[in-house]
């Protein structure tokens, strides 16, 4: 037997909306009150409510009305100011899962699999911080690297006129900054945007479109070389041997063993170090990652 979901009417969706909104606020007045959360349940009770918003919100899209109420701010809350909101949401979504990191770094190991009968309490606390945060529901499929690159063409070709070089600058960076993908990039995009993109130049305005990507790509080679090497300072680590395992995690997504990334050491860390030393070697990996890599087109 098939069962029929009936949707809401919109103006109940609506007043719906507007509670789940008038809740937020509650727990955070403004978007930068997010930043006054310093307890983990006060925390994970703005993720939990924004959680809820964005579920709001999902369904509000499929109505055509609900672009213009949000504009007209007859819902309690605007959408620049649902951006800002988002923004803290994926800031401290991200600073939960580094806790839960920590924890999981610090929680003891047992040599013996008897021991201890099973999962012990720690482990059975963690799942206390195994947050759903509902991160597709913030994803737009419209931007991804290729769109923000078009986005930077626009604004090379715009740049005789400072105000709206300036305007569409900072557009590009809230954009950036609310995307759940590419938020890691940011840093990126604004080095390239602030530090090379005024010496660019093309023979023509109709060549910027390629010429924009074409040193865009360049630029994340040379950043990527440069990041590698100052982790490999940092970490004591031989460059080419790193570098080596890196491109291997990435060729096969498969992170190093504790081995494999304890040789490329100059020097071995002591025995009960090693474990924790090889996850921040990972975690490292995963970051250059993040940062570098499906950045060029």
């Amino acid at each position: 037997m098939i069962s029929t979901v009936i949707m809401k009417p919109y103006p109940d969706l609506i007043d719906s909306f507007r509670e789940e909104v008038a809740q937020l606020k509650a727990i955070a007045k403004t978007p930068d009150a997010v930043d006054e959360l310093y307890k983990e349940e006060e925390q994970l009770n703005f993720l939990a409510k924004f959680r809820d918003v964005l579920r709001m919100q999902n369904t509000l899209k499929t109505f055509n009305e609900f672009s213009e109420d949000l504009e007209g701010a007859t819902l309690g809350i605007d959408e620049q100011t649902l951006l800002d909101y988002q923004s803290k949401y994926l800031d401290k979504r991200e600073e939960v899962e580094a806790a839960e990191r920590e924890r999981r770094k610090k929680k003891p190991t047992t040599t013996d699999p008897g021991e201890g009968g099973g999962e012990d309490e720690s482990e059975a606390e963690q799942f206390k911080f195994d947050f759903d945060f509902e991160i597709d529901l913030i994803k737009r499929d419209e931007v991804n690297v290729t769109y923000i690159l078009n986005l930077i063409e626009k604004l090379k070709q715009g740049e005789s006129n400072q105000k709206n070089y300036d305007l569409t600058r900072d557009m590009i960076l809230n954009v950036l900054q609310t995307d759940p993908e590419l938020r890691h990039k940011k840093q990126l995009f604004q080095d390239f945007i602030d530090t090379k993109l005024p010496k660019l130049k093309p023979d023509s305005e109709d060549q910027v479109e390629g010429f924009v990507k074409q040193q865009f790509n360049k630029f994340v080679v040379e950043k990527r070389k440069e990041a590698i090497e100052l982790a490999c300072q940092e970490m004591n680590a031989d460059t080419d041997g790193f570098k080596a395992l890196y491109e291997e995690y990435i060729y096969r997504n498969r992170l190093p063993d504790i081995k494999e990334l304890l040789n490329v050491l100059s020097v071995k860390p002591k025995i009960t170090a090693r474990k924790a030393v090889a996850e921040q070697m990972r975690e490292k990996m995963e970051e250059l990652a993040t940062v570098y890599e499906s950045s060029e087109t």
